[in-house]
């Protein structure tokens, strides 16, 4: 990663600012105070936003102001990479991402995450407040380094597990030991469960052998069952038969009764057949009219509708010629009296009016004339009218005349018909009389109901008997079978906790196994793989650490290592100096030589992390001699890190870096140029 420029917008001392970042050793350089941290924690909180506890907005939005940004250039791996993350007086706001153009608007946690992912920083570190490897491999403030330096042993070490990715190792252990707790009370709890085995074991052959003694007893009276049932059946067969025939009987009773009343019936049928045939008169003959011509009273009708159309229209023409005459008359009269014209006022002449009066007695004498002729052809219509009028009222008075002829020849036809169908009527009821009479016959000489009645009893009160001993048996039966069941069911319940029990039995010795493989075996493989990894990584940190001790120490009076605990042990002519002890150069030339080892070792085993080759160091010469500022060069050229950006106020080095930027405060604003300006 190589940062190109950040832009700062009412951030702290900066209201507007664009700071470009070359490749190389880049010096931030001014005063105390004039801004060259808000630097550093602009390039923070572009990265991975506000930190609860070391990163907070109020400390970043420049007071007085109610918005901010910071927008940071970056290149990854030959991709040109932009982030804006804003402020508000309330917090961060949504930012943008933009990758080779192509940009996006992101909430402040998807904007971490997509930032991780391009570092290669694991992405648990998400919901971490701190980004751990970006913390110990680019930039660490002072006071986290004493942390790691001089603090509790066990919080260095866990750091450095997280840092190293050894905390699983650690993870594995701990988790493993719960288990092996967890696997206790499970095994005190599947051996109070088994408590009971032997118990259940004893009451499950108590149950077989009541089981089989009701069986015994069930086999027993299973025959007399049946032999009761085949009794049963026989009596019904036979109570059925006797049933049917008692039931025949009654029918036929019954079909008497009926018989008796249909017969009566038909003689009285008969009886007001024979006063009907009486009352009819058919001795007088009468004969069918002729047919009416329907197709004659439609014409003629027809015919009186036309004529009297034509009445109308010559009525209407003649009404027409009349008031044209009217309406002429009327026009003489007035041109006649007319000496100026209504509308233009101008005299009219006589020769006009004269030809105005003549044209309008030609048109009366053309009416009359055609008058005449309209009057003569009325006067024909009228007569041929009347005419039509008299024959429709002769057509109507036949057709009246003829429909009470039909109906009295049609009243003769159906009286007729009548008498026939009351004939075959009378000789049927006597034919279905006769026969009713003959089955009556034969239902009387079969009425005998009182055998037949007592053998139906008898019948039945055998079968109530029987009955009674089936059900009897029945009930022994079903209470034996209840038995059963309820037996069947507890046997189920304790066969089933039986097995419930071996597969806990089972599972008991598989937990004793695995609690005997990992408190014997596991957790002791993976406190030795842990050990393993530790000792690697810190032989790696200690010649590193030793190697950047050396180089800035220049002098074989002070020599360091690092304990098992990686904390710095200084030792001069064989005795151990305490780190309150040192001398200024010398605590920073501890700290800087950690620091340097710390990111060497990380970027060296850690795979894929994309900021191998930026490095940044917040005064790291506080306290060094001009020797030891000169020896940092030499450090720096070994580093091989592509861009390196040193704070500092210390102008020496300025001498030996590729570049120095200049952080200057007044009025309370910051501004940064690549001249010096007083």
């Amino acid at each position: 990663m190589k940062i190109n420029k950040i832009v700062f917008e009412n951030i702290r001392t900066y209201t507007k600012e664009e700071i470009v970042f070359p490749e190389g050793a880049i010096l931030l350089s001014g005063e105390v105070g004039a801004g060259k941290s808000t630097i550093l924690l602009g390039i923070d909180f572009a990265l991975f936003g506000l930190q609860k506890g070391s990163l907070t907005g109020d400390s970043l939005l420049r007071n007085g102001t109610n918005n901010g940004s910071v927008e940071l250039h970056l290149t990854i791996e030959e991709k040109n990479i932009i982030i804006k993350r804003t402020l508000t007086s309330t917090g961060q706001d949504n930012g943008a991402l933009t990758v080779d153009g192509n940009k996006q608007r992101l909430t402040p946690i998807e904007l971490k995450q997509r930032i991780l992912e391009l570092l290669s920083y694991p992405l648990e570190l998400l919901t971490k407040s701190k980004a751990l490897f970006y913390r110990y491999t680019v930039y660490t403030p002072q006071e986290e380094m004493k942390y790691i330096l001089y603090g509790d042993k066990d919080i260095r070490l866990d750091i450095l597990r997280k840092v190293f990715g050894v905390d699983k190792y650690k993870k594995v252990i701990e988790n493993a030991k719960i288990y092996v707790s967890f696997l206790k009370v499970q095994k005190k709890q599947f051996e109070l469960m088994l408590s009971d085995f032997i118990s259940k074991q004893n009451h499950q052959k108590n149950l077989f052998s009541q089981l089989e003694n009701l069986n015994i007893k069930h086999k027993v009276m299973l025959p007399e069952k049946e032999s009761l049932e085949i009794q049963q059946l026989e009596l019904k067969k036979s109570l059925d038969a006797t049933e049917r025939e008692f039931h025949q009987k009654t029918q036929e009773k019954q079909e008497l009764v009926h018989l008796n009343n249909r017969l009566d019936e038909k003689v009285t049928l008969k009886n007001m057949l024979k006063i009907e045939l009486s009352k009819l008169n058919i001795n007088q003959i009468i004969l069918k009219p002729e047919d009416f011509d329907e197709k004659k009273l439609l014409d003629t009708l027809a015919k009186k509708e036309d004529l009297a159309d034509q009445l109308q229209g010559y009525k209407q023409k003649l009404l027409e010629l009349r008031l044209g005459m009217k309406n002429s008359d009327k026009i003489i009269q007035q041109i006649q009296s007319l000496n100026e014209c209504p509308l233009c006022k101008q005299q009219v002449q006589i020769n006009h009016k004269n030809s105005i009066i003549n044209k309008e007695q030609d048109k009366i004498s053309s009416h009359k004339i055609e008058e005449t002729a309209v009057e003569i052809n009325l006067s024909e219509f009228q007569e041929q009218h009347s005419l039509c009028i008299n024959e429709l009222q002769n057509i109507q008075e036949f057709k009246s005349d003829h429909a009470l002829k039909k109906l009295q020849f049609q009243q003769y036809v159906n009286n007729t018909k009548r008498k026939e169908d009351i004939e075959a009527q009378t000789n049927q009821l006597n034919e279905e009389m006769g026969k009713i009479n003959i089955r009556i016959i034969d239902l009387q000489n079969k009425q005998d109901l009182s055998n037949i009645e007592n053998e139906l009893s008898r019948k039945k009160d055998k079968l109530m008997q029987v009955e009674a001993k089936l059900k009897l048996i029945e009930m022994d039966i079903v209470r034996i079978v209840t038995q059963k069941e309820s037996i069947e069911y507890l046997l189920k319940q304790v066969s089933e906790e039986l097995e419930q029990r071996q597969k806990q039995k089972d599972i008991l010795e598989r937990l004793q196994s695995i609690h005997h493989w990992i408190e014997s075996s596991f957790i002791k493989s993976i406190e030795m793989i842990e050990h393993q990894i530790l000792l690697k990584i810190h032989s790696e940190f200690a010649s590193l650490y030793k190697k950047w001790f050396a180089t800035l120490m220049g002098s074989e009076e002070l020599l360091t290592t690092l304990d098992e605990d990686f904390t710095p042990v200084v030792e001069q002519n064989g005795f151990v100096v305490e780190y309150p002890n040192l001398s200024g150069g010398e605590k920073t030339a501890v700290a800087l030589s950690y620091r340097l080892a710390l990111n060497q070792v990380i970027n060296l085993l850690v795979v894929g992390l994309k900021t191998k080759d930026l490095i940044i160091l917040d005064e790291p010469t506080d306290g060094f001699s001009n020797e030891q500022i000169d020896r940092l060069k030499l450090v720096l050229d070994e580093l091989h890190v592509k861009q390196i950006i040193l704070v500092s106020h210390e102008p020496k080095i300025g001498s030996f870096v590729d570049n120095v930027l200049y952080i200057n405060k007044k009025d309370n604003i910051s501004t940064v140029t690549s001249d010096y300006k007083p």
